[in-house]
């Protein structure tokens, strides 16, 4: 089933077809900002890093993008707060009216199909000559949803955070804007925004002198792949140039994430708009807030900034 939907997924997520997405995400990156561009303050999580994902992922699966919000508020609520906070409950409170909202485009597609994503999940034949039911239809749609708002969101929120509080590195960015597809690479590796995936034992085996037996469960730690002196100089550094950087935040074998191109291309272009229209961006660091309590993701919930304010550059009509 797995390489089923691979399959599947792969021509929506290889770089041609990421690239043709692109003025896309641009168009919309533009847009989030002239919202907020004359008033001189931005939260660069909820009005910018977090709808642009949403709206690109959502426009990609085939499903209605002016929803974006209702969407990006559940999976953001339920990664960034504690199991009993309220702010999470908020969240959930969104669960029921979603699944139904999944269940209705699956149940439109099987009636109606269209060229889209979801249309070919629906008719995707496994190797075994069946098709997904509705409930596995969803579960697919959950975690293409899940994977793509919030990674990229935390990503973008982070490196921009870091920015901000390394001066320098900003100005060269600014300066020499060819260095972003090797800072794209490094910000992944420094931050590794999934910190832990887990994998199952497949056969008996021993691995640093623990027995391990088919079946137990392993927990991977990217972020510490990622900081491996052995293999990273300088690992606890950023360094935009860094030339050789075999980091792991995508992970690694099969299941190595099947949307790094569009993650790379949607963070610099977030990035590249950031930087060419917020240049003297400040964030206020008294009202930053992280995740919490979670231990597999890391990221931002929400990160006011101030700056010079600036005109529009794009048309008022929203596009999606």
């Amino acid at each position: 089933v797995h390489a089923a939907l691979r399959r599947a997924l792969n021509p929506y997520l290889v770089p041609p077809a990421v690239a043709r997405l692109r003025p896309s995400m641009e168009a919309l990156t533009t847009w989030f900002l002239d919202e907020r561009i004359e008033s001189g303050a931005i939260d660069l999580v909820t009005d910018l890093a977090n709808p642009v994902p949403a709206v690109v992922t959502l426009q990609l699966i085939g499903l209605p993008a002016a929803n974006w919000r209702h969407h990006a508020e559940l999976f953001h609520g339920m990664i960034a707060y504690e199991p009993d906070s309220p702010e999470l409950q908020r969240a959930l409170a969104n669960l029921p009216s979603l699944m139904t909202e999944l269940h209705g485009e699956v149940a439109d597609r099987r009636r109606t199909p269209r060229d889209d994503l979801l249309t070919d999940l629906v008719e995707l034949e496994l190797d075994d000559g069946r098709r997904l039911d509705d409930d596995e239809l969803v579960a697919v749609l959950w975690n293409l949803i899940g994977g793509g708002l919030d990674t990229t969101t935390s990503l973008t929120a982070l490196t921009l955070l870091h920015l901000d509080e390394h001066r320098e590195l900003r100005r060269r960015l600014v300066d020499e804007p060819d260095l972003l597809p090797t800072a794209t690479d490094e910000y992944l590796r420094y931050f590794s925004v999934n910190e832990t995936l887990t994998r199952t034992v497949t056969c008996d085996t021993d691995l640093g002198g623990q027995r391990l037996r088919r079946g137990d469960h392993l927990m991977l730690s990217w972020l510490s792949a990622n900081l491996d002196p052995a293999v990273f100089d300088h690992p606890d550094e950023v360094v935009l140039d860094r030339a050789v950087n075999p980091h792991l935040a995508f992970g690694v074998g099969v299941h190595r994430c099947i949307g790094l191109h569009m993650a790379r291309t949607l963070f610099r272009v977030l990035v590249e708009r950031v930087l060419a229209r917020l240049p003297d961006y400040a964030v206020d660091h008294a009202a930053t807030r992280f995740y919490a309590g979670n231990p597999e993701l890391n990221g931002v919930v929400t990160m006011p900034v101030t700056f010079t304010p600036g005109p529009r550059v794009g048309p008022a009509e929203r596009p999606f």
